[in-house]
C-alpha cells in the first residue's frame, strides 16, 4: 500500500487575486496530514488555464474549486467532463447552475414551506433576438397590466432579474412612475417582482461545506462597509434558523460554496437570495470575516480529499419533499428534520471530529499568517489594485483596523477554548495529534535594486523575539482599554461571538465599524474622537500631516 499520497488541487480563476494567494498561503501551512492507515497526505495547489480538451484526456486534479464556469461555457464544459468521466470533485458543480438562479431557489423554498416574499414573474420588456419570437408572442402571448401586479404587491417592492447576481439590474421601487421606468431599462432580462416585508435587520450568510457565517449586511453602503462586524446583531432563533436554512437549501440542491441573503424580522426569517455560483470572498469587502472564508475553504478542501468524500451529481429531493408534505410537523419540526437531512449530506459531525483530530493547528496557523508580512503585501497589492491611488492609504488603514480586530477576538476565543479543554472532565485518551508542519520559512529578501520596506524589517525582527502582537493579544484579553494609533480608542468586551449560532451562542456587544475604521458608541458617537488631547483624533486630522501607522502597535 502507498503510504504517501499527494491531492492536488485546481483554482478555476478570473480576475481575482487576494483569495487564491491567501488559499495557497494557508494551504502551504497544513502540512502533511497523518490518518490511522498510516498514509500520509499532502496538498499542492495550481491556477488552471483555458485551452482545447479531448474528451479522453486525464484529469490530475483530484478537487477544483470553480469561479469562473457561472458565466463562462468552455471551462464549464470542462468541469462536466471532468465530474462525469474522471470523478474530479467540484466546488461547486456545474449541474446545479440552472438552480442558481433566483427562480429555482424560490420554487424549492417554496416547495419546503420556508417564507419566501410574494414573487411575480413578468415576461421579457423587450423582444429576444429569436426569429420565432413575433409568430410566438402574436399567437400566445397575452397583454398584462404590469401596474395591477405591482398594485396587489404593494409598494415598496423589488424589480430584480430572474437569474442575476452581484446585484445586477435590481430596483427598489416606490411608486408607479419608477415601476415602468424600472421595466422600460430591463430591456431582454426576465424580471422578478417581489413584495418587500417589515423587517429589523439584513443578513447575509455564507456557506462552506457544513460552515456558515451569518452577518450583519448593510445593503445601502459601499461594499467596503457593508459587513458590519456585530456578532449579536440577531436573537439566539433567528440565528439558528438562518444558518439552518442556508444549510438546508444548499444540502438540497448540491451547493457547497454559496451565500445566502434573509430578511430577518424578530425571530422570523424570510429568504430572498439562495443562489449565487461565486460568492464574494474578497479581503476588500468580508475584511474581518475573511481569515474565517479562507480557513473554511482550505478545512474543506482538504476534509473532502483525504475521507475520499465522493462527488454527487443527483440531487435527492423526494426525501425533502416527503417531510413537506407532512401534516404531523409544523414548520419548526420541518426545518429540523430538513436540518437533519442536511448534516447527513454535509458529514457535519464527522467534519468537526475529523477537523479536532487532523487538523488541531490550522487556527494557529492562520492566526500566524493574519500577522505576517506577507499578508500585508497581500492586502497592500489588493487596495492598490482596488482603489485610486489617492484614496489608497486611507483604505489600507481601514482594512488594517479591521483585520487586527479579528486577530483579537480569534486570540481570545482560542484561549477560550483552551480553558474549556482544560476544565472538561478526563476521558479516553487522545489520538495521537497530526504531525505539525514546520515553521513557515522568513520572508525572502527583496529583489535588487527595490526599496526596502524599513517598516517590514523592524516588525519581522520583533515578531522573531516577542511578537507585540502577541502580547497586545493577551492583554486585551484582561479587558484592558487600548487604542490603536491614527484608528480608534474603544473599551474592548472580553467576551467571544460565536461563528456560527448552532454551535455557539452569539454574545458580546454589538460593534459598528464606521466607514473610516473606528469604532462607534451604540449612541452612534465616534470614539476616536473621544479624546479632545489627542491630536489624531481631533475632528478634521488630516492623514497627510500625521499618517497612520500601517499595522501599528496597541498601545496602553
Amino acid at each position: 500500500m502507498d503510504l504517501a499520497h499527494v491531492h492536488p488541487i485546481g483554482l478555476l480563476l478570473g480576475a481575482e487575486e487576494d483569495w487564491p494567494h491567501a488559499f495557497e498561503a494557508i494551504l502551504r501551512r497544513v502540512g502533511p496530514v497523518v490518518t490511522t492507515d498510516g498514509v500520509t497526505h499532502t496538498f499542492t495547489s495550481e491556477r488552471l488555464t483555458i485551452e482545447p480538451f479531448d474528451l479522453t484526456d486525464p484529469v490530475r486534479y483530484e478537487l477544483v474549486i470553480d469561479r469562473l464556469a457561472h458565466w463562462y461555457y468552455h471551462p464549464r464544459e470542462w468541469l462536466k467532463k471532468a465530474a462525469l468521466v474522471n470523478g474530479t470533485y467540484l466546488l461547486n458543480s456545474p449541474f446545479t447552475f440552472q438552480s442558481m438562479e433566483k427562480h429555482s431557489a424560490y420554487c424549492a423554498m417554496l416547495r419546503l414551506g420556508l417564507k419566501v416574499p410574494r414573487t411575480v414573474l413578468v415576461p421579457y420588456k423587450n423582444p429576444v433576438d429569436n426569429d420565432r419570437w413575433a409568430p410566438t408572442s402574436a399567437k400566445y402571448n397575452l397583454p398584462f397590466d404590469l401596474s395591477a401586479i405591482a398594485a396587489d404587491l404593494g409598494y415598496p417592492l423589488y424589480m430584480k432579474p430572474f437569474d442575476g447576481g452581484g446585484w445586477r439590474g435590481v430596483s427598489r421601487i416606490e411608486n408607479e412612475d419608477e415601476l415602468h421606468s424600472a421595466y422600460n431599462e430591463s430591456g431582454e432580462m426576465l424580471m422578478h417582482l417581489q413584495a418587500t416585508v417589515p423587517h429589523e435587520k439584513f443578513a447575509r450568510a455564507l456557506s462552506i461545506g457544513p460552515e456558515t457565517m451569518v452577518m450583519d449586511f448593510r445593503a445601502e453602503k459601499p461594499m467596503h462597509s457593508r459587513y458590519a462586524v456585530s456578532h449579536d446583531f440577531l436573537s439566539p432563533t433567528a440565528g439558528e434558523r438562518a444558518v439552518a436554512i442556508s444549510r438546508v437549501v444548499n444540502a438540497f440542491f448540491g451547493w457547497e460554496f454559496n451565500s445566502a441573503e434573509m430578511l430577518v424580522q424578530g425571530d422570523e426569517v424570510y429568504p430572498i437570495d439562495y443562489a449565487n455560483a461565486c460568492p464574494d470572498v474578497a479581503v476588500t469587502s468580508l475584511h474581518y470575516y475573511f481569515p474565517w472564508a479562507i480557513k473554511a475553504l482550505v478545512r474543506w478542501s482538504v476534509y473532502c480529499l483525504v475521507t475520499g468524500r465522493p462527488a454527487k451529481v443527483d440531487l435527492q429531493t423526494e426525501r425533502y419533499f416527503a417531510i413537506a408534505d407532512d401534516p404531523s410537523l409544523d414548520d419548526d419540526g420541518k426545518l429540523a428534520a430538513y436540518l437533519k437531512i442536511a448534516d447527513e449530506h454535509f458529514e457535519t459531525e464527522r467534519y468537526w471530529e475529523w477537523c479536532a483530530t487532523h487538523l488541531p493547528h490550522l487556527d494557529e496557523q492562520v492566526l500566524d499568517w493574519v500577522t505576517s508580512t506577507d499578508f500585508d503585501r497581500m492586502l497592500k497589492d489588493t487596495v492598490r489594485a482596488t482603489y485610486p491611488e489617492h484614496e489608497a492609504t486611507e483604505f489600507l488603514d481601514h482594512f488594517h483596523g479591521l483585520v487586527d480586530l479579528w486577530v483579537i477576538d480569534e486570540g481570545a476565543r482560542m484561549r477560550a477554548d483552551a480553558s474549556c479543554r482544560r476544565a472538561a472532565p478526563p476521558g479516553p485518551p487522545p489520538p495521537p495529534p497530526a504531525r505539525r508542519p514546520p515553521p513557515p520559512p522568513p520572508p525572502p529578501p527583496p529583489p535588487e535594486g527595490r526599496k526596502v520596506d524599513s517598516y517590514q524589517i523592524r516588525r519581522h525582527k520583533r515578531q522573531l523575539r516577542t511578537s507585540p502582537l502577541r502580547r497586545a493579544i493577551s492583554r486585551a484579553g484582561r479587558g484592558a482599554s487600548w487604542r490603536r494609533r491614527g484608528d480608534r480608542h474603544a473599551r474592548r468586551d472580553t467576551s467571544v461571538g460565536g461563528q456560527d449560532p448552532t454551535r455557539a451562542a452569539p454574545t458580546g456587544r454589538r460593534r459598528e465599524l464606521s466607514g473610516s475604521g473606528g469604532v462607534r458608541r451604540a449612541d452612534g458617537r465616534d470614539r476616536r474622537r473621544s479624546d479632545p488631547n489627542d491630536r489624531l483624533h481631533r475632528g478634521d486630522h488630516d492623514p497627510g500631516r500625521a499618517r497612520r501607522s500601517r499595522r501599528g502597535r496597541w498601545l496602553r
